[in-house]
């Protein structure tokens, strides 16, 4: 793009250099065997069983995903070094995380993701005069709105930018290996397709006849990349993460 220099000037053409960004299908998939005696003589055993595989598919992809995330070169980084890490010290390490994805993506950050007990150790914060450092009704000189006990969604919000936790992001990292890490990004950056609906679940009869079990198996096809715009991410990591207290 570039300006038009005067009317009926011929208009900028810049042909664009294309990359592949390679993005492998992955299949997710868990299985039990049951005794037809439980499935027959229980109630609801296959749908208790399914509903735990299912659980633990959602777990096991987005654990990869976090990894993989994590894993692509060029995604922002901000360092928070502290031997007595306080919410009051971290907050100014996450605003420099937000505003590094809007420098060099040119868009806003719209999520920062961090484990539960971030988000707790947060949310327990208190200042010197006793008030939370995260409201979690009206803001009131807080640093943050949210509730405390919540999951998985939406829970509050720094800086304006919506708050999720997500107890896969690991806690076992640095050089002491019980770090967490904090993620900001842009979320739409960030691709993953799946089958749908995901996963799918089959049920065996025959396979283990023999043995009076069924097969339970649940699967699914997934891609995923956070490699297309890596500006669009940033974390913030470092000793001043480690295991909180409370």
């Amino acid at each position: 793009v570039a300006v038009q220099a005067s009317e009926g000037d011929a208009v900028q053409e810049t042909n664009f250099d294309e990359t592949t960004l390679a993005v492998s299908v992955k299949t997710y998939v868990g299985q039990q065997d049951v005794s037809r005696q439980s499935l027959e003589r229980g109630s609801g055993i296959d749908a208790i069983i399914f509903n735990d595989l299912v659980a633990q598919y959602a777990v096991v992809l987005n654990t990869a995903n976090i990894t993989s995330a994590l894993a692509v070169s060029g995604i922002g980084a901000v360092t928070y070094t502290d031997a007595s890490p306080t919410v009051a010290e971290l907050y100014p390490k996450l605003a420099n995380a937000v505003q590094t994805v809007n420098s060099n993506r040119f868009m806003p950050a719209t999520v920062i993701f961090m484990h539960p007990r971030r988000w707790g150790w947060m949310t327990a914060a208190l200042s010197s005069t006793s008030q939370p450092l995260i409201s979690t009704d009206v803001p009131d000189n807080t640093v943050g709105l949210g509730k405390a006990a919540e999951y998985g969604q939406v829970v509050g919000q720094v800086l304006g930018v919506p708050v999720i936790t997500d107890a896969c992001i690991s806690t076992g990292l640095g050089a002491g290996t019980d770090e967490d890490i904090i993620i900001v990004a842009k979320a739409d950056d960030i691709l993953l397709w799946e089958t749908s609906p995901a996963p799918q679940e089959l049920r065996f009869e025959q396979t283990n006849g023999g043995n009076l079990q069924v097969k339970l198996v649940a699967y699914g096809y997934s891609a995923f990349t956070a490699g297309r715009y890596p500006k669009g991410i940033c974390t913030v990591g470092g000793t001043g993460l480690v295991a909180p207290t409370f």
